[in-house]
């Protein structure tokens, strides 16, 4: 037998090996990791499930101060506080409220390295950024927030809605009318 040399190479994400004893390539599947605070996916991650391939990324900007919107109309499904529930607080926010220029169709229009499926936080998904990503982890602050007040998609009742302060992580109930900080997310 001759000795014959092992080539390898990259392809799509994969990496076969010719082995040096055998002629069938032996496939590899390298696994990415990533990290909490890693630029990925169009923000920084802020939360990855167990599998280490899916979570949720922040954008790295504020993009403006807006009301919450609809002062008066109570938008009950879009209550829910819990983490997992922004994107359908947004888009309930969405559906029921026709003013212009305010915090959830804000995060819908917005189109950064070509997403443009960003949403509004929840309450608890505001607070996972401001622990993990934001300044509650100084071990990773990773992008710059506003040491201000910051909208969630969480609707208290038909007057207010929940913010969250970048400085102290505290959460209050706002009135819906007033314009704060708006920092979308998008699930990946």
């Amino acid at each position: 037998m001759t000795n014959r040399c092992c080539i390898g190479f990259l392809f799509s994400l994969l990496v076969f090996m010719t082995s040096c004893e055998q002629d069938d390539p032996v496939i590899f599947d390298p696994v990415i990791s990533m990290e909490i605070g890693d630029a990925t996916e169009g923000g920084i991650v802020f939360y990855l499930d167990e599998s280490n391939e899916h979570g949720l990324v922040v954008s790295q900007e504020d993009i403006g101060e807006y009301p919450w919107g609809c002062f008066d109309l109570d938008i009950g499904s879009a209550a829910d506080t819990s983490f997992g529930s922004g994107n359908a607080n947004t888009l309930a926010i969405a559906e029921s409220c026709w003013q212009p220029s305010i915090a959830a169709t804000a995060c819908l229009e917005y189109e950064h390295e070509g997403y443009s499926d960003w949403f509004l936080p929840s309450r608890d998904e505001l607070l996972m950024i401001y622990d993990s990503v934001g300044p509650g982890n100084q071990a990773i602050v990773t992008i710059d927030f506003s040491s201000s007040w910051y909208w969630s998609s969480t609707q208290v009742d038909e007057g207010y809605a929940f913010v969250v302060l970048f400085d102290g992580g505290w959460t209050a109930a706002f009135n819906k009318y007033t314009a704060y900080n708006v920092r979308p997310i998008r699930s990946f």
